[in-house]
């Protein structure tokens, strides 16, 4: 009803519409997810190429603020007509998104749906967003293919971009009392994504049968347990223990999950799919070895050459949150005994992380750093032209 509600009233756009600047980038500003963090990196990333930019928060209208402190606000939104507008969000939503940034908003723009998916194939709930973009940009191949298989739309593949990370500011290793001669293992996951896409009990059994409670430590990042106390007590009795397991439940700023990712030596995921895999690319920016399922949108920057891609099996996607559910489709059932090998692998063969995380950080820098972004190259052919700064 909602869905059929917000497409009725929502502003459509402007068939043929040329683009140019200014751009405006709309999404979760003030959102500790993944959706919000892109748009806070596209944003970052115009900034970096000097291409005019503005940005246009709805987080809070759509009750989804929950960035920790007091973030500095987005630039002012002018509502100037004509130009690119960048809308961070999944497609059933961006009608609703839209009403709540008003008409006034979207006058006259080349709208841009960015939107991420984990399967090999869109839900009908998708339908609804198609009205309103004149085309759309995806993280990744994997999401594109299920995306283009519906869609009589533009769809390029835009990954998200990788500028210079700040400084850490913050040692979590010092906060658990990590000695710096310790392996650092972290998995991070939100529960609203998804508990059985992210799969966290089987990175921590991994991890348990490759250290036990000795030789290394494993940090988990876990947002909004609360959703689903069922789970997140799932997640403490998995722990339960284990002194060299540390869990981390509070919302972190960008900044802090930055410290964090610095505070590791290795990032596992087992997730069963990614529509890109934000934190992972994030990880190896940093040089960081990642130790992830090799399969869906991961694998367009993980390589056995720069990481360490743990084998699956594909079995029906079922969610029992009914956010990933869908029988006839098939996602990846990662090798809990083939993760735990490529642990032990990482603390044991020396230079091992190093050699992976090296070559890690250049290919990222080569695919996703400011000057390799391909969103510079959509936004040129869209009359957004950039300059070096």
């Amino acid at each position: 009803m909602l869905y059929t509600l917000t497409s009725i009233l929502a502003p459509r756009p402007v068939q043929g519409a040329v683009g140019g600047v200014p751009v405006t980038v709309a999404g979760l500003m003030r959102s500790t997810t993944g959706i919000g963090e892109g748009a806070r990196m596209c944003l970052a990333a115009l900034e970096a190429l000097g291409i005019p930019a503005e940005s246009l928060d709805f987080s809070e209208r759509l009750n989804l603020a929950d960035m920790p402190g007091d973030p500095t606000p987005p630039p002012v939104h002018r509502a100037d007509p004509g130009g690119s507008m960048i809308v961070h969000i999944n497609a059933p939503y961006l009608p609703l998104a839209l009403l709540a940034m008003g008409r006034a908003a979207t006058r006259r723009k080349r709208m841009i749906g960015y939107w991420s998916w984990e399967l090999p194939r869109i839900p009908d709930s998708w339908r609804v967003g198609f009205p309103f973009v004149n085309e759309i940009w995806v993280p990744s191949s994997f999401t594109a293919d299920a995306i283009r298989a519906e869609v009589d739309l533009p769809v390029h593949v835009v990954p998200h971009p990788m500028l210079p990370v700040p400084p850490q500011t913050f040692d979590w290793r010092q906060k658990f009392g990590i000695g710096a001669d310790e392996l650092v293992v972290g998995t991070f996951f939100h529960m609203g994504s998804s508990f059985a896409r992210k799969n966290p009990l089987a990175a921590i059994e991994a991890f348990r049968r490759a250290f036990g409670r000795e030789k290394a430590h494993l940090i988990i990042k876990m947002n909004d347990g609360s959703l689903a106390p069922d789970l997140r007590a799932a997640v403490l009795e998995a722990t339960g223990g284990y002194p060299n397991i540390h869990l981390i439940e509070q919302k972190l700023t960008d900044q802090e999950m930055s410290d964090l990712l610095c505070s590791v030596d290795v990032l596992l995921s087992m997730h069963r799919t990614e529509g890109f895999g934000l934190p992972l690319a994030r990880a190896m920016q940093l040089g960081k070895l990642v130790v992830a399922t090799g399969w869906s949108g991961n694998l367009d920057f993980m390589t056995r050459e720069n990481s360490m891609l743990v084998d699956y099996s594909l079995i029906p996607a079922t969610d029992p949150q009914r956010k990933y559910d869908y029988n006839d489709m098939n996602w990846a059932n990662p090798s809990v005994e083939h993760a735990a090998h490529c642990l032990r692998q990482a603390a044991e063969v020396p230079g091992l992380r190093q050699s992976l995380g090296t070559q890690a950080e250049r290919d990222i820098a080569r695919q996703f750093g400011r000057d390799a972004w391909p969103g510079a190259r959509q936004l040129n052919r869209l009359g957004a032209q950039h300059r070096t700064v």
